[in-house]
């Protein structure tokens, strides 16, 4: 099972709610937002953690995706193999990412890893990985792809998503 946390002081039900439907339809997901437990499979693929506070990551194959925070960066101890997400546009988020040696940043700016790169139709968005990935032994190569979705959607929430699933073993 994949785990991943969503970390931000200010809940983003966008970004969460993106994240979890991708979860959803790509093997299923077991959630904890901070007040109740779900899942929609007996035997999710996915875990989803939703929590404002986190000081390390004791487990392996996890994502953590860096959301919204307004007060302070964390200081977070990472293990080698987590991979974070975050919006390279957030000063705040860059700083919590420090010491992760797997950083996927994510947003419009060409210096980014993930980015969108244009639109086959206005729900369709042509995402672009523009670098190579290296996770551990693998490597995922720079690639196009479009991501379909069923309503115009913030852009972190649509490359988060698609960047959990490009590391998905």
């Amino acid at each position: 099972m994949n785990n991943i946390i969503i970390l931000g002081d200010v809940f983003d039900r966008i970004l969460t709610q993106v994240i979890v439907n991708t979860c959803e339809q790509c093997g299923g997901v077991r959630v904890f937002d901070g007040k109740r437990l779900y899942s929609s499979f007996d035997s999710p693929k996915y875990q989803v953690f939703c929590t404002d506070e986190l000081r390390s990551i004791e487990q392996r194959n996890t994502v953590v995706v860096l959301g919204s925070s307004r007060s302070k960066p964390r200081f977070i101890k990472w293990m080698d193999d987590t991979v974070c997400i975050l919006d390279s546009s957030d000063k705040l988020s860059l700083t919590s990412a420090e010491g992760c040696k797997n950083v996927i940043g994510c947003s419009m700016s060409e210096h980014d890893t993930l980015g969108i790169c244009g639109y086959s139709d206005e729900l369709s968005p042509m995402i672009s990985l523009k670098r190579t990935i290296k996770l551990g032994d693998r490597l995922i190569e720079p690639c196009d792809f479009i991501v379909h979705t069923t309503k115009i959607l913030p852009v972190f929430p649509v490359l988060a998503a698609s960047a959990i699933l490009l590391v998905d073993k």
